[in-house]
């Protein structure tokens, strides 16, 4: 049997300063650091990219936790439900 090799459409909630909370569509979380190759970003443009990837989605990559799960459809809406923008 082969393992899911799917990159997974998730959502993302501004932190403040530089820091994103990325959410996969089966729960889990991670909070990274958003820079460029030039260095870190300023707010207004993390704000934008949050603003951009909590409409469209943003691609993440496995879950570490849950590798197997998949949904066809689209979790964006409830993901931004229940993580909601501070």
């Amino acid at each position: 049997m082969r393992k899911r090799n799917a990159l997974n459409r998730g959502t993302a909630v501004y932190l403040g300063a530089s820091l994103v909370r990325f959410v996969w569509p089966c729960g889990c979380t991670k909070e990274e650091i958003v820079s460029s190759p030039a260095g870190v970003l300023p707010p207004s443009s993390i704000r934008r990219l949050v603003s951009n990837w909590r409409t469209n989605g943003v691609t993440l990559e496995q879950c570490p936790k849950h590798p197997d799960w998949y949904s066809k459809q689209s979790q964006i809406e409830r993901l931004n439900r229940e993580h909601p923008q501070p």
